[in-house]
């Protein structure tokens, strides 16, 4: 199994992240790509902006190398965060181990911060749909967007406490 660390960014210095994330966008996976530059083709922009805006955001890393970045973006609703994730080209067959790690960090999210946690995600990019189901997430709706294409709602909802 790989050698996979995920790093809070509020533990590490701001010039370490900022090269984490030009190392992410130089190498974006295809999906991710396409993603980021439908939002505006200044993908490096659109990726620093979700960034800033995130009240959590986290790094992980594969053999020390950074391979994704995701975190939770203020919701619609209180309670409410929208999770995203972006990843490299060789996230893909690192998803699943870094969605056990990252499903701990959000389980400790959901009972800390937050009711809710989803947003809607491209099925032509099986690399993060797969990442969200294997981090407990579940595909709670699936909604037409552009003509021919759809997106899927996947959701995590706090648990209540057994107390």
């Amino acid at each position: 199994m790989a050698d996979i660390t995920i790093r809070d960014v509020l533990d590490c210095e701001p010039a370490e992240v900022n090269s984490w994330l030009a190392q992410i966008a130089d190498n974006l996976c295809a999906a991710d790509q396409r993603g980021l530059a439908s939002i505006s083709p200044a993908v490096p922009a659109v990726l620093g902006e979700t960034f800033r805006s995130s009240l959590f955001t986290y790094v992980a890393f594969v053999a020390g190398r950074p391979v994704a970045v995701f975190g939770v973006l203020p919701g619609d609703q209180p309670l409410a965060g929208k999770v995203w994730l972006v990843g490299a080209k060789w996230f893909a067959r690192n998803a699943d181990g870094i969605a056990a790690e990252a499903g701990r960090i959000f389980g400790d999210l959901l009972r800390t911060h937050y009711g809710f946690l989803g947003n809607v995600f491209d099925r032509r990019n099986p690399a993060t749909v797969r990442f969200f189901k294997a981090a407990g997430f579940t595909r709670r709706a699936v909604i037409p967007s552009a003509p021919g294409t759809c997106v899927q709602l996947y959701a995590r909802l706090s648990e209540p406490d057994g107390d």
